[in-house]
């Protein structure tokens, strides 16, 4: 596969960038955490604590990326590392909170060490009883292990979540020109074969094409907002599935990633998607699936 044309990122991360995105997420992340603290004190259903970390984890990990994004941070590494503080300062700010409201908000501890030696007693201890029965000692150190692990997986996901393709020459973030466009499905091998070689003949007969609104290609261009030059494509292959309740379920997967095309063929991208669609023709384009079974079969 030639990967030349694929957007890589930079891997620049500015300074101002990282402050804001420290400062801004991490406030959050400290603020989910002591709320979640008090739910988890005064609530005495389990499983509701755990829908609370579920939630307050997915918010902050949503503004984490935001942040990251808005501050135009193009390396992984140091938003890994922004994404682990920021869930650290999450697990941080509900234990405090935690053990405010069980001293009876008499002992604001904000010592780490000093609430690690405090976390020992109470897992020593138990806090609280599921039929009779007080965990202690490492049954609560794995229910705590649980709900630290989903607040760190969500943030870290979110932290790590690809960011829209960057214009390097111009230092701006590019700008949905076109989102998910419905165009018909083809094999995407031979498809992205033929964008690696600049060739745009299949794409633009596939957006001509008649869509499967069950299966389809979804097209979506970024574009940069300043030079309106550096633009990018992305394609994914989207289908419609019935589950065994008899409900439609969507699914979508990236075939082609953010691959840069030219400011010619991206105008006759969009005239294109501005024009009539053909009737398909059963059996003139190979699915996706059949192609990747020939693949298989060959290799």
């Amino acid at each position: 596969m030639d990967d030349s044309r694929y957007y890589k990122p930079s891997g620049a991360a500015p300074l101002g960038g990282i402050f804001s995105a420290v400062s801004i997420s991490g406030t959050a992340a400290l603020l989910a955490g002591a709320l979640y603290g008090v739910v988890d004190y005064y609530n005495p259903l389990i499983y509701v604590n755990f829908l609370g970390t579920l939630i307050l984890s997915v918010i902050v990990g949503g503004i984490t990326f935001r942040r990251l994004t808005s501050g135009r941070i193009r390396s992984r590494i140091v938003s890994m590392l922004i994404g682990l503080l920021v869930a650290t300062v999450m697990c941080y700010g509900a234990w405090v909170t935690y053990i405010f409201a069980l001293t009876g908000w008499d002992a604001l501890i904000v010592d780490p060490l000093s609430l690690l030696e405090v976390i020992q007693v109470v897992a020593a201890n138990g806090v609280w009883s599921i039929k009779k029965h007080t965990p202690t000692g490492w049954e609560l150190f794995v229910v705590w292990l649980i709900e630290a692990g989903v607040i760190y997986a969500f943030v870290l996901t979110s932290a790590l979540e690809i960011q829209p393709p960057y214009c390097e020459d111009c230092d701006e973030r590019t700008e949905p020109e076109v989102s998910k466009h419905p165009m018909a499905q083809c094999a995407a091998p031979l498809l992205r074969d033929e964008l690696e070689g600049e060739q745009y003949a299949a794409l633009l007969d596939a957006i001509r094409t008649e869509v499967n609104p069950r299966s389809f290609l979804a097209l979506s261009i970024n574009t940069c907002p300043s030079c309106r030059e550096r633009a990018f494509l992305q394609i994914s292959e989207v289908t419609v599935v019935t589950n065994k309740e008899g409900n439609d379920e969507t699914k979508e997967s990236v075939v082609v990633p953010w691959i840069m095309v030219d400011s010619r063929h991206r105008a006759d991208i969009m005239e294109a998607l501005q024009g009539e669609r053909k009737p398909a023709i059963e059996g003139d384009v190979p699915e996706l699936t059949e192609v990747l079974d020939d693949d298989e079969a060959a290799s």
